[in-house]
């Protein structure tokens, strides 16, 4: 990046806090009244793939697992890693598989996650806080949670 560029940037900016699960329904409750059920939205994704964003999946899949869709969810979130793979679609996923007791494709999923994270393979935008986000410590938090 040229010094031009870099004097609009703060290198040492601190990560904004985790926000709780859940709340993204209330950031996008007037979305929601569009597509009740999600499947409106999913069907528009697929219907115009011309304008696909590059985390679409994972947010469709978050937004599944948000409503107990594990299923969707993580058919969602195999869509998105033949897309980009990141570490994101793989913490995601394994909180899917978690909720449905799959240990076996949790426990790959998270280590898996681990493994993007600390390859730099994650959503990264210097411009934005993408809304599933998530950090190493998260990774390592959940792997600390389910070692009991």
């Amino acid at each position: 990046m040229s010094k031009k560029m870099l004097q609009f940037i703060n290198l040492n900016q601190q990560t904004p806090p985790k926000r709780k699960t859940g709340a993204r329904k209330e950031d996008f409750k007037e979305f929601y009244g569009n597509f009740p059920d999600l499947n409106g939205f999913k069907n528009q994704i697929e219907k115009d793939t011309t304008c696909q964003g590059l985390y679409d999946h994972l947010h469709l899949g978050v937004l599944f697992l948000e409503t107990n869709d594990y299923e969707k969810a993580i058919n969602e979130f195999k869509k998105q890693s033949k897309i980009n793979e990141i570490a994101e679609t793989y913490y995601y996923q394994a909180l899917a598989f978690k909720k449905i007791k799959n240990q076996e494709k949790y426990s790959r999923d998270i280590k898996k996650a681990q493994e993007l994270y600390l390859s730099k393979k994650y959503m990264i935008d210097i411009y934005t806080h993408h809304i599933d986000k998530i950090y190493l410590q998260d990774i390592q938090n959940e792997i600390e949670k389910n070692q009991d």
